[in-house]
């Protein structure tokens, strides 16, 4: 659904100039909504964008927000002429008085315009959230006693489902599928082979099984992977890469905020991210590393087919990564609305062995006390590229924050 606007102009706007600024606004993608018009229902849970197009627009912008029925927020929107601006202001401190939650946005003309454009996409983004199912298999893991989400929150912020169902029930109705293509061709590319082809044929069937478990009830899924491991033996980490290198978010660890954060990736950059351990942090450097067994091998300049770093068994993926641009990422809270991001640098791809298989080390351009100070528990996303201010303008977007 694209981003809806109210604009508003004054009855001494002359009609050339009003006529160019619709145009305007509708070459941004957005649809425009008279101010004589009610919202639909389905809308009212979103903010109402209100483009304040001219001075003398005050009364009128009041008298469209008391018509409206169960308004949550307004959005002024104004430019740097035609007196738009100081109408937002009076208009603003009027709906601040109503007690209704108001923010303005003030630009340039042709930097409003760019804003609508980035809105527009955003919106069409959060529609898209909003129809989607998450599965988490299993309950997080154990460990994770800061990453808890309010299902309902979420729900009431995103419009995302969020389904809690037993790792036993969904592989239970699932047959055993071939699975020698893909397997043959995962060990064909790896750069080196340090297991049997049996534990690899294991992990494939278990990766074929989950790929047809998404595809009949999910969007992206979450994974209590130890709980599969210490009961069969087998691995979910080359069923997460393979997922994720099929457009298909998967996470680890039955972790929701961490898949949720990598499902933005890919709604608005169409890429697969990598789900990490913080596992170092040189303050000196400004570094951190990253570490886990499993990576999207689209990300990858070379991997390796190791096993699991936890048990020795079954099989994980050693990533190798080259020197690059790369943004790291995360989404946490109740409602899933505070985040953090910062672009940085590939700088190496450490072999610990104390540590999980796919290791990378991050110059960040934001200073690392977040991690000291104030973080958002211990998994983090990597993407390749910067997409630092995209994704800061898309959560500053959709938590209202503008």
């Amino acid at each position: 659904m694209p981003l809806t606007i109210v604009p508003v102009f004054s009855s001494l706007t002359a009609l050339n100039i009003k006529n160019r600024r619709l145009n305007d606004i509708t070459e941004t993608g957005a649809k425009i909504q008279e101010v004589h018009e009610h919202r639909p229902l389905t809308d009212r849970r979103a903010p109402i964008h209100i483009f304040v197009g001219s001075g003398g627009t005050e009364n009128a912008i009041a008298e469209y927000v008391l018509e409206q029925q169960g308004v949550s927020s307004v959005v002024l929107i104004a430019h740097d002429s035609n007196n738009s601006l100081p109408a937002a202001l009076e208009t603003k401190t009027w709906l601040q008085k109503k007690s209704i939650d108001c923010k303005l946005v003030c630009d340039s003309y042709e930097g409003i315009l760019k804003k609508l454009e980035k809105w527009n996409e955003f919106s069409k983004v959060l529609d898209s959230i909003e129809k989607m199912k998450i599965g988490q298999l299993g309950a997080p893991s154990d460990w994770l006693i800061g990453s808890e989400v309010n299902r309902d929150l979420v729900k009431q912020h995103w419009g995302i489902e969020i389904v809690l169902e037993a790792l036993d029930d969904i592989l239970s109705e699932i047959e055993p599928l071939e699975s020698e293509r893909q397997m043959e061709e995962f060990m064909e590319k790896a750069k080196r082979t340090s297991v049997s082809k049996a534990s690899i044929a294991k992990a494939a069937n278990l990766a074929a099984k989950m790929e047809q478990a998404v595809l009949s009830k999910y969007d992206a899924v979450t994974i209590r992977c130890f709980d599969i491991v210490m009961e069969s033996g087998i691995t979910g980490c080359y069923a997460v890469s393979l997922l994720n290198d099929q457009g298909i978010t998967a996470g680890c660890e039955g972790d929701i905020p961490s898949l949720f954060s990598m499902l933005l990736v890919r709604e608005i950059i169409d890429q697969a991210s990598f789900m990490g351990n913080v596992v170092s942090i040189n303050e000196n450097e400004n570094t951190i590393g990253l570490a886990h067994c499993t990576v999207p091998l689209s990300l990858t300049s070379e991997y390796e087919i190791s096993d699991h770093y936890e048990t020795g068994k079954s099989v994980s993926i050693r990533g190798g990564f080259k020197e690059q641009e790369v943004t790291v990422f995360k989404v946490a809270g109740e409602s899933l609305k505070k985040y953090w991001v910062s672009s940085g640098e590939i700088v190496g791809t450490p072999r610990n062995e104390e540590a999980c298989r796919t290791q990378v080390k991050i110059r960040l351009n934001k200073p690392i006390d977040y991690f000291m100070e104030r973080p958002l528990g211990n998994h983090h996303i990597m993407t390749l590229g910067n997409h630092e201010d995209l994704l800061s303008s898309f959560m500053s977007f959709a938590t209202r924050g503008y």
